[in-house]
C-alpha cells in the first residue's frame, strides 16, 4: 500500500472518532449541566468553557453562548469543528474510495451532506440536541459499516489504528476537561456531590455510565471513573483497551514490527506494559501529571507511527 493512501486512511479513522468525541461531550456537557446540583456547574460560562477546553477553543469570559457552540459545530476555519472533522473525513475516503465498501463511501457520502446542509440557524436556536445526536448515531453506524463490510486486510488494520489512538487521546481529553471543572468547583464549594456528578457526566459523555455501574455495583466515584476509563481492559472505551489495539494493527501492518527493539511496536508494548502494572491509587498520586504525561505520550506515538508508515 502506498504511503500517501495510508496516511488518508489513517486520519479518516481519527477524524471520525474525533467527531464522534466532539459532539458526544458537547451534547451530554451542556445538557446535564441544566440539573447540576451547584450555581457553577449550571453556570452558561462553566459548560462553555469546559467544552472549549476540550475541543481545543479558547472561550473568553463571559462566554457568549452561540459563538462557542457555532465554533465547535460549523466554523470551517476551526480544525476540530464538527463540519472540518467531517469534510476532512470525507475528502479522504474519497481519496481511497478504490479500498473502501461502497457501504462505508456512501454512509461518509451522506455523513458529509447531512452535516454540511443542517440548519445553522435552527442549530443556534434549538438543535444542539439533534445535531450532534445525529453526528454521533451516524458516527457509530459508520464504525459497523467499517467493521462489518470491509475486508479486514492491512487496509482495515490502518484504520482501527488510527480509531484507537484517537480513542484514547479524546477519553484522556474529557478526563483532563474534567480534572479541571471538579478544581474550580472545589475552589468555590467543599461538598462531595457538588463535583461528584461531574464525574458521572464524564462518563455519559464516554457512554460508559451504565455499564460502570455495573461493573462497580454502585455509581462511581472520582477514583472509580478513571479506573474504569485509563486501567479497566474490560471496557472499550479505556485507555489500555485502546493501546492493545493499537499495538495488535501495528503488528498487522509491519509484520516484522514486534522484533525491531527501536520500532514503534516495541515502544507501545513498554507502554502497554507500564499501564498494566499501574495502580489507580499511583495515578491519583498526580492525576494532572499523570494526564499530561499520556497525552504527551500518545502525541509521541502518532508521530512515531506517522513517520514509520505514512511519511512520503
Amino acid at each position: 500500500m502506498l504511503a500517501r493512501v495510508a496516511n488518508d486512511l489513517f486520519w479518516m479513522g481519527r477524524y471520525l472518532e474525533r467527531a464522534d468525541h466532539v459532539a458526544r461531550y458537547s451534547k451530554t456537557n451542556y445538557f446535564s449541566s441544566l440539573d447540576a446540583p451547584n450555581k457553577i456547574s449550571n453556570s452558561r460560562s462553566f459548560v462553555l468553557e469546559s467544552i472549549g477546553l476540550m475541543t481545543g477553543i479558547p472561550v473568553e469570559l463571559p462566554a457568549e453562548e452561540k459563538k462557542v457552540l457555532y465554533k465547535v459545530a460549523f466554523d470551517r476555519e476551526f480544525s476540530s469543528s464538527i463540519i472540518s472533522l467531517v469534510t476532512s473525513a470525507r475528502q479522504n475516503a474519497h481519496a481511497t474510495r478504490f479500498l473502501l465498501s461502497t457501504e462505508v463511501w456512501e454512509a461518509i457520502n451522506k455523513f458529509y451532506h447531512f452535516v454540511n446542509q443542517y440548519d445553522k440557524e435552527a442549530f443556534l436556536n434549538t438543535g444542539l440536541y439533534d445535531f450532534t445526536f445525529q453526528v454521533s448515531e451516524t458516527c457509530s453506524a459508520l464504525r459497523s459499516k467499517l467493521v462489518t463490510t470491509l475486508l479486514h486486510d492491512e487496509a482495515y488494520s490502518v484504520i482501527m489504528l488510527g480509531t484507537y489512538l484517537e480513542r484514547a487521546i479524546q477519553i484522556l481529553r474529557m478526563i483532563n476537561t474534567k480534572v479541571i471543572d471538579v478544581q474550580k468547583i472545589q475552589k468555590a464549594n467543599d461538598h462531595l456531590e457538588d463535583y461528584n456528578y461531574e464525574w458521572t457526566t464524564l462518563l455519559r459523555c464516554a457512554e460508559t455510565f451504565d455499564m460502570s455501574k455495573k461493573f462497580y455495583k454502585k455509581t462511581p466515584n472520582q477514583l472509580e471513573t478513571i479506573d474504569f476509563l485509563v486501567l479497566q481492559r474490560i471496557n472499550p472505551k479505556s485507555v489500555i483497551h485502546c493501546l492493545e489495539h493499537v499495538r495488535s494493527h501495528i503488528r498487522r501492518i509491519s509484520v516484522n514490527a514486534q522484533f525491531d527493539r527501536d520500532g514503534i511496536d516495541f515502544r507501545v508494548g513498554k507502554i502497554l506494559a507500564h499501564y498494566q502494572y499501574l495502580t489507580i491509587n499511583e495515578i491519583e498520586s498526580d492525576l494532572p501529571g499523570f494526564l499530561n504525561d499520556a497525552l504527551s505520550v500518545l502525541g509521541e506515538i502518532g508521530m512515531k507511527v506517522q513517520k514509520a508508515y505514512f511519511s512520503y
